[in-house]
């Protein structure tokens, strides 16, 4: 018996290693089968990881990430500034419709509200309005325009102090020239 217990031992400790092993082998396989059931249902390529997920539409290039830490689209416009101490917890691009967004988490209200203020005129964006809301919820948004395009930028720090910043990019519709559906009724551009 004391020369079982010995190899049992070691047997067991070789069986707990190997099954963290078996963890992240069982962990990978089941993120490319969760992976390959949404592309097989949505024709889209989904990565997903530890952190988040990114759906990309193969036809259009289209991304949406989210996530802890997720980057900005390539496509992403580069005059749209994105304040420092910022980590981006989601992205989208829908560079075919030219409409763009961005989630992040930043530090400071005052901060980063002066930061947009200053940034938006230094890339050459108009300020078109900032209006503020406090009720138990501190709101800014700064709604912006450049060359046929809408910024809007929202600051939201509720009682937590946890700040959120929202970007949305879209493209005038007064510039494409197509028709788009809109619910019962149709606007053209031309």
């Amino acid at each position: 018996m004391k020369k079982i217990t010995p190899l049992l031992l070691l047997s067991l400790g070789m069986f707990l290693s190997g099954c963290s092993l078996l963890d992240k082998a069982a962990e990978k396989a089941t993120e490319k089968a969760t992976e390959a059931i949404i592309e097989s249902e949505s024709g889209a390529d989904v990565d997903l990881s530890d952190d988040g997920f990114t759906v990309t539409d193969e036809d259009s290039g289209d991304t949406l990430s989210f996530g802890e830490d997720v980057s900005l689209p390539n496509d992403f416009p580069a005059d749209v500034p994105i304040v420092d101490d910022a980590t981006i917890i989601a992205a989208s691009s829908t560079s075919s419709r030219g409409e763009y967004s961005a989630t992040l988490t930043a530090q400071d209200f005052s901060a980063t509200e002066e930061f947009y203020q200053e940034q938006l005129v230094e890339e050459g964006w108009t300020i078109d309005d900032t209006s503020t809301l406090t009720i138990g919820t501190q709101i800014t948004t700064i709604t912006a325009s450049k060359a046929g395009r809408a910024l809007t930028v929202g600051l939201y720090q509720g009682e937590d102090d946890e700040l959120s910043v929202i970007l949305t990019v879209t493209g005038s519709w007064l510039f494409r020239k197509t028709a788009y559906p809109v619910d019962k009724f149709t606007y053209y551009t031309w």
